[in-house]
């Protein structure tokens, strides 16, 4: 098994040429993708568009309790399956008040540290 992030490896169209490098060694993918919301959708519909998808690492709310709000109609899973998103694009619209009440800034970057015991019932850790 293969796990690349998309968001490292230069998006989609690069995660599909690495999908079909991995199938032409009968490697499957699993993707990683510690991010929730926006990204969950996105990798929705490209694990959809795989024949060596395997299974696809989510965590929906791992770090703040807002992220399921950025999206008008959050992603859901249900009995471990993600529900694919409907609709122009991916099937998704930004709640953009939530957008603009958690806008990105220096100062809301936070690191995680796996060393530390139960790292992940962490809560976020600003620098």
């Amino acid at each position: 098994m293969f796990q690349p992030d998309l968001t490292n490896t230069g998006g989609i169209t690069e995660e599909k040429k690495i999908a079909g490098l991995a199938e032409a060694d009968h490697v499957d993918i699993v993707p990683h993708n510690p991010q929730a919301s926006v990204v969950g959708a996105i990798y929705s519909h490209f694990c959809n568009s795989i024949p060596n998808f395997r299974i696809l690492e989510m965590f929906q709310t791992y770090d703040a309790d807002w992220v399921d709000d950025l999206l008008v109609d959050p992603v859901e899973v249900e009995s471990g399956y993600v529900q694919m998103p409907e609709g122009p694009g991916y099937g998704i619209e930004l709640n953009h008040d939530i957008v603009r009440e958690h806008e990105h800034t220096e100062d809301s970057v936070h690191t995680i540290n796996l060393s530390e015991t139960d790292w992940e019932k962490r809560e976020v850790q600003r620098r």
